[in-house]
């Protein structure tokens, strides 16, 4: 069975030269590239050509992508050619939406409908500490001490990471 292949010449090209002979090969005949494979002409008992061709590609695509980083991935036409018989397997294609959503606006109304001021954004956790209910939450750290406490962090990061940079390892102390 010859399943035939779509996709950009280059790669297909690509194929013909990674898979010239063994249990899976890519042939190009009169233009047209096609994929034969021992597990599709020898497939188990119930289980169709159509099954088992997209499997094949994906290892033969994955293959090719590691060999060359410029592959593009090709795919299967959905035509099949068993001698002189050719067979067509219609298959839904995949589509992939992505969206983008900017941040909420939330509006707060009276009981006449009137929009209400909205109160400032608190921190992840919810709660605003302010400067008087400091002395309620004194375990909190203010604004500094924790700007202070992150780019000291972020010095002692940069030291190991210098260290790293130039190959060379602290020496261990034994016990």
């Amino acid at each position: 069975m010859k399943v035939e292949l779509k996709g950009h010449e280059f790669d297909l090209d690509a194929l013909v030269h990674l898979f010239p002979s063994g249990p899976i090969r890519v042939v190009r005949e009169n233009g047209v590239h096609y994929l034969l494979a021992y597990d599709i002409d020898n497939r188990p008992q119930g289980v169709q050509y159509y099954e088992v061709a997209p499997d094949i590609l994906k290892t033969v695509n994955g293959l090719a992508r590691v060999t060359d980083s410029a592959y593009q991935p090709v795919e299967l036409s959905g035509y099949y050619f068993e001698g002189e018989q050719r067979h067509v397997v219609v298959s839904a294609e995949t589509v992939v939406t992505r969206v983008r959503v900017g941040t909420p606006t939330v509006l707060v109304t009276n009981s006449e409908g009137l929009v209400q001021a909205s109160p400032p954004p608190t921190r992840s956790g919810g709660s605003r500490i302010s400067r008087r209910d400091r002395s309620a939450h004194p375990h909190e750290p203010t604004g500094r001490a924790r700007m202070g406490r992150a780019s000291q962090g972020l010095r002692s990061r940069a030291r190991l990471g210098q260290a790293a940079d130039v190959g060379q390892q602290r020496p261990r102390e034994r016990a």
